[in-house]
């Protein structure tokens, strides 16, 4: 089944990501940055997904040029942002 996890990243944040059965049904068919995924799963444009990120999920975004990516500082804030994720992806198989 196809579900995104949470992550803990180098520098004690948290991530959300795809399981290795999401990776494998989608390889080769998204031609840009995974995030579009959760972007599209919530229809929104990057820039409110961005700020629906900080405002709703209460999570920092980081980098400057490219993609930004979104870090939580508590394993509580991803999991609210998970269940929401999840729910969205409705058990795509």
């Amino acid at each position: 089944m196809i579900k995104y996890l949470i992550e803990e990243t180098f520098d004690n944040k948290y991530m959300c990501k795809l399981n290795e059965s999401g990776y494998a049904a989608i390889n080769g068919n998204i031609k840009t940055s995974y995030i579009m995924l959760e972007v599209r799963l919530f229809g929104l444009s990057y820039a409110d997904f961005l700020r629906m990120m900080r405002d709703k999920y209460g999570a920092k975004l980081y980098g400057k040029t490219g993609y930004a990516i979104y870090k939580f500082d508590t394993k509580a804030k991803a999991k609210v942002y998970l269940d929401d994720l999840n729910d969205r992806l409705g058990g795509w198989n």
